[in-house]
């Protein structure tokens, strides 16, 4: 019998630029969102997607197989 899963999972991640200096690694994972270099979500499933903002833009990514 097969089975069918309908549902997706993924990722969404977020990329700051590493402070200079910084005496405790905490500062630098609490910057706040003004400081962000990049972020964006991948989502696999039945369908493989990526997503990317950065200042520049947003690019989304689709898996095809074929």
């Amino acid at each position: 019998m097969n089975r069918i899963c309908l549902f997706s999972i993924g990722t969404i991640f977020g990329i700051w630029k590493k402070l200079p200096n910084v005496e405790k690694p905490i500062d630098s994972i609490l910057q706040s969102g003004e400081h962000l270099r990049c972020a964006g979500y991948a989502v696999y499933g039945s369908a493989c997607m990526f997503v990317l903002a950065t200042p520049e833009g947003v690019n989304g990514f689709t898996l095809d197989p074929v």
